[in-house]
């Protein structure tokens, strides 16, 4: 039976590693350059500056702390593109090493678990630096952002695959 977990637990993994890749990999398609990202991370700012009525303090603090983000983001995106490749490369082999793969699967993991500490920590960085109020206009406008996403992605579905009722 433990024998038959690891393999559904390493299975698992495997299948996120694969289908998380599609998003890493489109990233770079999308934005391409530094200037790109950063002329669009100012664009962000100075909306956000609008929308949440922010004060020039506050204005430095979220900068500052995008930035910060933004250089930690990247040099994870990069490590965890590494040992996706890794991991791939270790699977093609002829002879495969279960030991070498449940190593690389623990680092993905250890990685991708990073990943989502630091998205929480930048939430909570937000948090510190707003208002309540202009915390919850935030939120609003992020789902807002997120129903233009979410409406685009439907659809994509839509037009590549039939709906089932």
């Amino acid at each position: 039976m433990n024998m038959k977990f690891k393999h559904i637990v390493i299975s698992a993994v495997v299948t996120l590693v694969v289908f998380s890749g599609v998003a890493a990999y489109a990233w770079p398609a999308y934005c391409s350059g530094q200037e790109k990202g950063e002329e669009y991370a100012g664009k962000k700012t100075d909306n956000l500056t609008k929308e949440l009525g922010l004060t020039p303090e506050q204005e430095e603090k979220i900068k500052a702390l995008k930035t910060e983000q933004r250089e930690a983001k990247k040099q994870l995106m990069d490590k965890i593109q590494s040992k996706k490749a890794e991991l791939k490369e270790e699977l093609e082999k002829a002879t495969t090493n279960r030991a070498r793969i449940n190593s690389i699967v623990k680092e993905l993991s250890a990685l991708m678990e990073y990943k989502l500490e630091q998205r929480v920590e930048s939430v909570l960085s937000m948090r510190e630096v707003l208002t309540p109020e202009q915390y919850e206009k935030f939120k609003e406008e992020k789902e807002h952002f997120k129903g233009k996403k979410g409406g685009w992605r439907k659809n994509k579905k839509n037009k590549y695959h039939k709906e089932e009722f």
